[in-house]
């Protein structure tokens, strides 16, 4: 038997007034509670080995916001034993939380800024979850259990079929058919005491967080955070039950067509008009799952824990060939954003509007081809790296080169041609860079964390990425390969692990560079790289000990959250707290 031990933690990060995380609209602000936002911690004792797992109702985990809960943890408890190789944290990915607590600054732009109240409400929340968890641990036994949602049950949809059907391994779908591009199991490991009684659960199913739309004001934890409240509720008595993700890049909750609604709203909905409604809906047919996964009888885990960890530079991967349809020489290359990012996802939730994305994308066009045009008059140096650069991100319209601190070709960004009324994003970018915050450190993190749990025969795959369902499916394949020897039967991949850097389509769907793909950022072999890591990783764990940027605290302060509608930030007085 494992020691288990379970705790529930409130980690609503409540700030009025500032910007949700995962559309990337100014509007999308937090102004009022719907739902609390709670982080689920699991600890895993194996007697020797102890293993911390937590499931956080945000967007994405951040590499900022691990470091400061095991910087926060070690403060406190020096005698812990917390490590960024046994804990991993997961979000479920809500588009209706706080954002603003990422130390680059891409993905804060929409916020606007760092929110220091914010980081420290999550950093402080969920410390305070895992050492619950840590206290509190007793025999139990470990079940892994699975169940597929019927066919007919409206929970989950390819959003994105034409990219889905470039896939060679996939039967071609109808866009009636767009139920079946979706993986609709569940897996499920379920904790039970000595007793018999259960005490927790953890499932992963992939479905978007996002039957409450972008015109939202209020914090709500979505579908999975209803699911999980229903399954606390039915169990009662302390029980613990985490809704987490499985790969979800191009799967959404939607279904039904509404033209009455605003096109930057997005013009589709769930089985209600109410947002919330068609949330706790969603949410109710994964907490009818799950309880049904429950009933049956499962496999019981046994066997030992471990864990490895390392960082990789994703902009710096070299291609295995068996990843790169048997061609040798390929990498991945800086973090560039295309067009369609900017444009974002029809079903989900629109960027740009048609009337601004149009010309916008014409002047992307414009610009790639002068770009490349006037290579031929650079030095052989400046004309390798440009060669390069498209032959990485191939037929992606860059209009962000993260890596480089570049928009629209041109590091100085306040004088960028594209106009401020194209997106609220870029404007901000202007803002910023004239107070000379997005000068010196790439803005977003090329140096990202790959991670595996294994417990018994079952290993939890840690991926900083939002993985499409296919490009899921191969990367578990290719892990499952490497694992079969070390006695492994199941690989779960979870996303939005430890942090994040966009999206991970499989190289087929990367050509369509629908909003999925411009939002894959190191390159058309991205997902190949990242395979081929994780073949490293596992083969030979962390030789290259690479460490992450860490920022300064006056760094972070020029990029702080202020009030977006003067576009001057408000005093802040909060240099007491050390990041």
């Amino acid at each position: 038997m494992y020691k288990i031990g379970t705790s529930k933690t409130d980690i609503t990060a409540f700030i009025k007034g500032v910007g949700m995380l995962g559309y990337g609209m100014h509007f999308n602000t937090m102004e009022e509670i719907e739902t609390p936002l709670y982080a689920r911690a699991y600890t895993i004792d194996d007697g020797k080995k102890k293993l911390y797992l937590v499931v956080c109702e945000l967007c994405f985990i951040t590499v900022a916001l691990k470091a400061g809960v095991i910087k926060n943890l070690k403060r406190k408890y020096p005698d812990f034993g917390i490590s960024e190789e046994n804990l991993m944290l997961l979000a479920q990915h809500t588009h209706s939380g706080p954002g603003g607590y990422d130390h680059h600054g891409f993905y804060n732009m929409s916020i606007p800024g760092f929110s220091f109240e914010v980081y420290r409400k999550l950093v402080d929340s969920i410390s305070t979850a895992i050492y619950n968890s840590a206290l509190k641990t007793t025999a139990c036994s470990i079940r892994f259990k699975s169940g597929r949602f019927a066919d007919d049950v409206p929970v989950a949809f390819n959003r994105s079929l034409k990219a889905y059907n470039q896939n060679p391994e996939v039967d071609k779908l109808s866009e009636e058919e767009w139920h079946h591009g979706v993986n609709r199991n569940m897996l499920l490991l379920e904790f039970v005491n000595s007793d018999g009684k259960p005490i927790g659960s953890i499932n992963w199913f992939g479905v978007h967080t996002t039957s409450v739309s972008n015109d939202n004001t209020a914090v709500c934890a979505d579908n999975k955070g209803y699911a999980a409240t229903m399954l606390e509720k039915h169990f009662g008595d302390n029980y613990v039950g985490a809704f987490a993700q499985s790969p979800c890049g191009d799967v959404t909750p939607k279904y039904r067509f509404n033209p009455e609604h605003k096109y930057q709203r997005g013009k589709w909905e769930g089985k209600y008009k109410d947002d919330f409604k068609s949330a706790s809906f969603n949410g109710s047919l994964q907490f009818d799952q799950a309880i049904s996964i429950l009933k049956s009888e499962g496999k019981e885990i046994s066997g030992p824990c471990s864990s490895v960890f390392k960082y990789v530079d994703a902009s710096d991967l070299n291609v295995d060939p068996v990843y790169a349809n048997g061609v040798s020489g390929q990498r991945t290359g800086d973090a560039c954003f295309g067009i369609s990012f900017f444009e974002g996802v029809w079903i989900d939730g629109p960027g740009m509007h048609p009337v601004v994305g149009w010309p916008s994308r014409r002047i992307v066009e414009v610009l790639n081809a002068y770009e490349k045009l006037s290579g031929i008059f650079r030095n052989s140096e400046d004309q390798e790296e440009l060669i390069k650069k498209y032959e990485i991100h191939g037929n992606k319209h860059i209009i962000v080169e993260a890596a480089k601190n570049r928009l629209l070709y041109t590091k100085n960004v306040k004088a960028s041609i594209l106009p401020d009324f194209a997106d609220e994003s870029i404007r901000t970018f202007k803002f910023f860079h004239r107070i000379g915050a997005l000068d010196d450190k790439p803005w977003i993190g090329q140096i990202l964390p790959l991670q595996i749990f294994i417990i018994g025969s079952i290993a939890i795959v840690g991926v900083p990425f939002e993985p499409t369902y296919i490009a899921g499916e191969r990367l578990k394949t290719s892990i499952q390969k490497k694992l079969e020897k070390s006695g492994v039967s199941e690989v779960i991949i979870a996303p939005y692990a430890n942090a994040y850097a966009g999206y991970l389509t499989t190289y087929e769907e990367y050509q369509v560079q629908a909003y999925e793909g411009g939002h894959t950022l190191f390159g058309k072999h991205s997902l190949g790289g990242i395979q081929t890591a994780y073949d490293q990783l596992i083969e030979h764990g962390d030789e290259e000990k690479l460490q992450p940027i860490v920022f300064s605290q006056e760094e972070i302060k020029k990029r702080a959250f202020y009030v977006r509608d003067s576009y001057v930030r408000t005093e802040l007085k909060r240099t007491e707290y050390k990041i």
